[in-house]
């Protein structure tokens, strides 16, 4: 009725169903979310094979505790990090029964996988409404650096599926890289004097949108994993080409990651729910999607699935003819070589969540036709992938810088109303071009 919300209970309530939208959360009781676990555990295999190097050292849970950060809130186990990093050594020692239990059984203590959700303003719209404010996800600092001994185990696959200009998530890569490499190659087709564009993607909710299952495969099998896709209320489409891409390996088995770490990883990642920070609230959500933000292994895996949803754009830009070459003698030199110039594919410059396509052409009217067909397929991958582009002039834009003859023509086509938009396809939403883009 439009009234504030008195009753605590009732309160908590809205606060709960706002964030479980996010993450495609069902609600449940403590007794029904660990019956919950115990059938995603007994639908693994029985018995399996690991070597010393699958299970995390004494060493490697000492130096995790050690890299904690102090001055973050604790977890529902109310667990601090400075206490916890106070004697690695002591902590290590306390809680390293409880880490190889969790490999050698595949079983993570359920208080590991708990979160506890604070709501905090955005800053805009109005403070009485739910979707003005974004979730801050607490967790264990002990699960944070058992599973840190994890994602230091995903890095060979990290580095050998991402793109060349992927940054962000992997160590030595500083993330205003990323920036350098889009301003380099905008630099290049001006020398050239050929016009640019730029399709930036930005993806609303990324970490909460992922399915987890393309990185590391279902280990509940395809039907159970087809039916929470369409419980969610995806399209048939979405869900049947995830079910094929998840039918058709893992991030992790594409790498050919050690089959253990795949299943640890899938453990740490099931069952995992929330409640809302200071709540007495007896219910619990538990997540369907995301990559459980807040967490160590968070920006592993939605890496994992990214890598994934980049390689299809780059496949299906690739057939359609749409990347742009330019020379590169493959040498990393600032002197002139002395061979034939050979050329270089632009593909994604990637950090985290936001990408930028970089595309050039002799012809103004070319790098138009280029620029719709390659928003189209990337609206349409993502789609199926169930990720949702931001669509706004600070959000997925298309960035141009006209050149050569026609340019003035095609300026005046698409800046003289002070901007207008690119239509990919008439099932994808309008994309706007600008001239200018200061969110990068």
């Amino acid at each position: 009725d439009g009234q504030p919300l008195t009753d605590p209970q009732d309160v908590d309530k809205v606060w709960r169903d706002h964030f479980a939208e996010v993450e495609a959360g069902v609600t449940m009781d403590e007794t029904t979310l660990h019956e919950y676990m115990w059938d995603s555990r007994q639908a693994r295999s029985d018995s399996w094979e690991l070597s010393p190097q699958d299970v995390p050292s004494l060493v490697e849970l000492e130096a995790a505790f050690m890299r904690l950060k102090a001055g973050r809130a604790p977890g529902p186990d109310a667990l601090s990090p400075e206490l916890l990093r106070a004697h690695p050594p002591a902590a290590a020692r306390v809680f390293f029964p409880l880490a190889l239990k969790f490999a050698m059984h595949l079983e993570q203590p359920a208080e590991w996988k708990r979160a506890a959700v604070v709501a905090l303003f955005k800053g805009k719209g109005s403070a009485s409404l739910p979707g003005s404010y974004r979730s801050v996800v607490l967790t264990s600092h002990v699960s944070k650096a058992v599973n840190r001994t994890l994602r230091a185990r995903c890095l060979p696959a990290l580095r050998q599926l991402a793109s060349p200009m992927q940054v962000g998530g992997l160590p030595g890569l500083a993330v205003n890289l990323a920036a350098h490499l889009l301003q380099l190659s905008l630099q290049g087709l001006q020398q050239r004097g050929h016009s640019a564009g730029v399709l930036v993607v930005d993806l609303r909710q990324a970490f909460f949108s992922v399915f987890q299952e393309v990185a590391l495969g279902s280990a509940t099998g395809e039907n159970s994993f087809r039916l929470t896709l369409s419980s969610i209320g995806l399209d048939a489409t979405t869900v049947e080409h995830l079910c094929q891409t998840v039918g058709s390996g893992s991030s992790l088995e594409i790498a050919q990651s050690p089959p253990h770490l795949q299943r640890m990883l899938q453990e740490a990642m099931s069952g995992t729910s929330f409640r809302m920070a200071g709540s007495h609230d007896p219910l619990v959500v538990a997540a369907r999607r995301g990559s459980r933000p807040g967490d160590s292994l968070a920006d592993a895996i939605f890496f994992l699935v990214y890598c994934r949803v980049l390689a299809d754009i780059r496949h299906q830009m690739r057939q359609e003819q749409l990347l742009t070459m330019v020379p590169w003698s493959h040498q990393n030199s600032p002197f002139p070589s002395a061979d034939p110039p050979r050329h270089f594919e632009l593909t994604d410059i990637t950090w985290a969540d936001d990408s930028a396509f970089v595309f050039g052409n002799s012809c103004p009217f070319s790098l138009r036709d280029t620029l719709r067909d390659a928003t189209r397929i990337t609206l349409q991958t993502c789609k199926r992938y169930g990720l949702t582009p931001n669509i706004g002039s600070s959000k997925t834009t298309v960035l141009v810088q006209l050149r050569g003859k026609g340019s003035r023509k095609l300026r005046a086509q698409w800046f003289q109303d002070g901007g207008r938009s690119l239509a990919p396809d008439p099932q994808c939403e309008q994309v706007q071009v600008v001239s200018r883009y200061v969110h990068l």
